[in-house]
């Protein structure tokens, strides 16, 4: 998440650089994505086994979509940029597509987070 976080914003950077209100956007959208959805992608059923130092993260459809939905929002983007360059320089097309990148940013790191608190929460002691 850290990683497609730096990429995201560079590719913000890259496109709409010049334009400010697209990193604003794309920090909007890490934000908003945060604090709003943090819950609707927290990973049910996951849990963390202290003695083997592993991670169980039962399968979902959700990051599968997270993914998918993504790629078609930089292949839409892609192919409008080609397509009409000078959309890269109008503030509204260019304010959009940096918040949905950042709000995809965010979604990746809040389940990053959902993830750490498990893996971090004291462990409790179960009845035999």
């Amino acid at each position: 998440p850290l990683a497609l976080t730096a990429l995201s914003l560079g590719g913000v950077i890259s496109a709409f650089g010049h334009l400010p209100i697209a990193p604003v956007a794309w920090a909007i959208g890490v934000a908003a994505a945060l604090v709003l959805a943090r819950g609707a992608v927290t990973v049910r059923g996951a849990s963390w086994s202290a003695g083997r130092g592993l991670l169980h993260v039962p399968g979902s459809w959700l990051p599968l979509a997270l993914i998918v939905s993504l790629f078609a929002l930089k292949y839409g983007v892609g192919v409008s940029l080609s397509l009409a360059p000078s959309l890269a320089s109008d503030s509204t097309f260019a304010g959009l597509c940096s918040l949905g990148y950042g709000t995809f940013s965010g979604l990746f790191l809040a389940r990053a987070l959902s993830l750490r608190s498990v893996a971090t929460r004291p462990a409790t002691v179960q009845a035999a």
